[in-house]
């Protein structure tokens, strides 16, 4: 499919995290591996060890999804210049299928008419969401039941700029956020995520981050996997660091974070972006209360209050900082100030009440 809109280009915040993965006394350089700032790196290389989704890949089923994707890989012409169309078909959907994404629509259109709003792909999370979806003759009534939207593009193509070629005239992510906006609008919020390719980067999108254009996550894959003439040649992971990687990216990209748990109902993604639970699981200590009057008026007029209520406790971690792992869709509330000025205020207050409520 195609859009109109402006690249986000210099808007978009292309972070080369020039952090360290640090493990059993190793500490390796990560620079260049991963990109945007959905995530903080403090949590992609240390907090995440700590959550049940991290332990539920094992080292027998790590290194079983390495070398299946290495094979994957290894039948791809990484040195050649292979176009969308065998991109998609002998790269992406293969690495998606193995990440576990069996289910899926491909070619869906958003649009009762024309062909202007087409994602590559729509995943589910089970086959039978998908037969759901397939009882509408409308492709577009289709998401409604999926989990993730998912655009590829040719093999190393640049996701952030047009390239000049026939039919290439949009950025890959000025569509992906076009699609997005297209989707929440179709489901009423029900499906937000995105997953846009060129199956070296790959990155994922929220649409309900406060900056949707630069809170994304990328991950650069042949570096993690040690692909040849892709491994960052002096600067390649150590095999500890690529099992570390590796791990990241299952746990993020894997449908399994996107199902919801038996035991409390949320998904990984959910919980990791939403209320109270973020609150507690990312460190800070002492979760917002019912009443907001500190931050935001009675009224919910966004004129903050002169004396702050003793029943609204500020959310932040050990010694008074904000912890790192939070998003900034939160920060407002661990920086004790009142909600963010905007279109974005709405969803805020509706936010709060929510976590408030809880």
């Amino acid at each position: 499919g195609g859009s109109k809109e402006p690249s986000p280009g210099a808007r978009a915040q292309r972070r080369r995290v020039r952090g360290s993965y640090e493990g059993d006394g190793v500490r390796e350089m990560s620079g260049g591996l991963f990109q945007g700032s959905l995530f903080s790196s403090d949590f992609l290389q240390e907090s995440i060890t700590g959550l049940p989704d991290w332990s539920h890949i094992d080292g027998g089923a790590l290194e079983a999804l390495r070398l299946d994707l290495r094979r994957i890989f290894d039948r791809f012409p990484t040195a050649l210049s292979p176009n969308e169309s065998q991109t998609e078909d002998d790269l992406i959907w293969p690495v998606l299928s193995r990440l576990g994404w069996t289910e899926s629509l491909r070619q869906q259109n958003l649009a009762p008419r024309g062909r202007e709003d087409v994602p590559d792909g729509l995943l589910f999370g089970e086959s039978a969401a998908k037969a759901r979806a397939n009882t509408f003759p409308e492709e577009w009534r289709r998401y409604e039941f999926g989990l993730a939207v998912v655009e590829s593009k040719r093999w190393r193509r640049p996701l952030d700029r047009r390239s000049g070629r026939r039919g290439e005239e949009t950025a890959p992510s000025t569509q992906m956020l076009h699609y997005l906006r297209r989707v929440e609008d179709l489901t009423t919020g029900k499906l937000r995520w995105g997953m846009l390719t060129n199956g070296g980067q790959w990155r994922l999108y929220y649409q309900g981050a406060r900056s949707v254009s630069e809170q994304f996550f990328e991950i650069d894959l042949p570096a993690v996997l040690a692909i040849p003439g892709h491994d960052g040649g002096l600067f390649a992971l150590t095999e500890e660091a690529g099992r570390h990687w590796l791990r990241v990216f299952a746990v993020i990209f894997g449908r399994a974070a996107f199902l919801p748990t038996p035991s409390d109902n949320r998904t990984f993604h959910s919980a990791s972006f939403g209320g109270r639970p973020l609150l507690r699981r990312a460190g800070c200590h002492q979760p917002v209360q019912p009443r907001f009057r500190a931050g935001v008026s009675p009224a919910g007029t966004g004129h903050r209050s002169r004396s702050p209520s003793p029943r609204l406790s500020i959310a932040r971690g050990a010694g008074g900082r904000v912890d790192p792992a939070l998003p900034s869709s939160v920060y407002p509330l661990c920086r004790g100030q009142g909600p963010p000025a905007g279109p974005r205020q709405p969803l805020w207050r509706l936010w709060a009440a929510r976590a408030g409520a809880r």
